[in-house]
């Protein structure tokens, strides 16, 4: 009875450690990205992606959050065809970013304290702007993705 009882515990262990393992495999490592202002004088002169630059690894889920006060932002990739193709929208009830008229992959725009995710299962560079909705405030940035 007692090396029952050792087996089923040595084999309840062992599937707990699969278990772990395989849900640290599926999990995707998230990053953010804030969209802040750039003030002088009490008043927003500017926006600026902090950090500028993001590294992260293949399959990362990149957010985005504004921290724009009483404004309207947009993430713009201008080279959307290629951002399309190589990335993954990991909420499919909600679309954040789509296709528009002139070839960007761009999000709706996003009020203050408003998110947008996007996922990145491939290597590479991609450049992305942040624009105001009405195009007086604009910042650059990049997601640099690592194997």
């Amino acid at each position: 009875m007692k090396k029952t009882q050792i087996l089923f515990f040595v084999g309840a262990v062992i599937v707990g450690v699969f278990i772990f393992l395989a849900n640290q495999a599926m999990a995707a490592d998230a990053q953010l990205v804030k969209i802040q202002p750039e003030m002088k004088e009490n008043q927003v002169k500017g926006l600026y992606a902090d950090p500028p630059t993001l590294y992260v690894k293949k399959d990362a889920i990149v957010v985005w959050m504004s921290g724009i006060p009483k404004q309207e932002i947009q993430i713009v990739f201008a080279d959307g065809k290629t951002c399309r193709d190589v990335t993954a929208n990991p909420n499919l009830k909600f679309p954040g970013f789509y296709m528009d008229a002139s070839s960007c992959y761009v999000t709706s725009f996003l009020p203050y304290c408003a998110t947008s995710t996007l996922q990145f299962p491939e290597t590479g560079t991609f450049k992305y702007k942040v624009v105001t909705v009405d195009g007086k405030m604009e910042s650059t940035g990049e997601i640099i993705v690592k194997e």
